[in-house]
């Protein structure tokens, strides 16, 4: 099995895209972590995935399906991600589909929205609609209700029911406290997180950053800045200033999110990049 085409897998990275495999790997040297082979497996995988090198992301994903099969609904969870960012929707939908078989019942949304997701991209909004219900309504807490609330709104205007998306656009963002500053603005939002990078065609890499900044040399880091998440973040030079480079995230929904408190706990600019 392997998701992703295109040949040979490039082992070496810049040496900013290792920081996540070596913070694993500094993880599996610890005494008091016990891990099997199949879960340090896993984990180096979504370390690559996290730092934006899918090939070798699916190397070690697919291993772990290999080893466990549907049993390892992380590594066919994360998968079914690199595949909808490279446009394979048909192989995405049926990764997220098979991780929610074996996936504990609380985090069971987090597939179908996923689901859900493959669905927006190959151009099945009512299907997605009905898959983004059910992630709904199995959501916990209020923020990622809102989050999959968006999701829904993007195929009603996608559909042409532009007043009902608006509708709902400015309900969602009103429980999502950090996109205030959007109401008002429903139509600039859905053009920002419309998703277009996804629909390129299959075969084609899409990753999707936020680029913050500019920023200065003593600034290596999100914690520098104030911002703590689970997110890798890296310098890059843009022109004569620089930026950090912080995904790539799994949907324009949760990079615009992201954006948004960073500009909100910072002076910084913040902005989603398809890439």
């Amino acid at each position: 099995m392997n998701p992703i085409p295109t040949g040979t897998i490039h082992r070496q990275v810049p040496a900013g895209r290792l920081l996540a495999v070596l913070g694993i790997l500094a993880a599996l040297g610890t005494p008091s972590v016990t891990l099997s082979g199949n879960q340090a497996e896993v984990y180096i995988g979504e370390a690559y995935f996290m730092s934006g090198s899918f090939q070798e992301a699916v190397e070690y994903l697919t291993i772990s399906v290999e080893k466990e099969g549907d049993k390892a609904h992380r590594a066919l969870y994360l998968l079914g991600r690199i595949s909808l960012l490279t446009g394979d929707f048909r192989q995405s939908k049926e990764f997220f589909e098979r991780a929610f078989e074996n996936m504990p019942q609380s985090i069971r949304w987090r597939a179908q929205a996923g689901i859900g997701d493959a669905l927006y991209g190959n151009g099945q909004y009512e299907e997605a609609i009905r898959r983004y219900r059910v992630a709904k309504s199995d959501a916990p807490g209020i923020s990622n209700v809102a989050a999959v609330e968006l999701k829904i709104a993007l195929c009603e205007m996608a559909l042409g029911r532009e007043e009902k998306a608006r509708v709902r656009m400015r309900k969602a963002m009103g429980q999502i406290p950090v996109l205030s500053a959007w109401s008002g603005k429903e139509e600039a939002f859905y053009q920002s997180l419309s998703m277009q990078g996804l629909k390129r065609g299959p075969r084609t890499v899409n990753r999707i950053f936020v680029n913050v900044g500019p920023v200065s040399r003593v600034i290596r880091g999100l914690e520098d800045i104030g911002i703590s998440a689970d997110v890798s973040s890296e310098r890059q030079k843009i022109g004569n200033a620089t930026f950090l480079q912080c995904g790539p995230f799994n949907d324009p929904v949760e990079a615009m999110i992201f954006a948004e408190t960073v500009k909100s706990k910072t002076s910084l600019k913040a902005e989603v990049q398809i890439q």
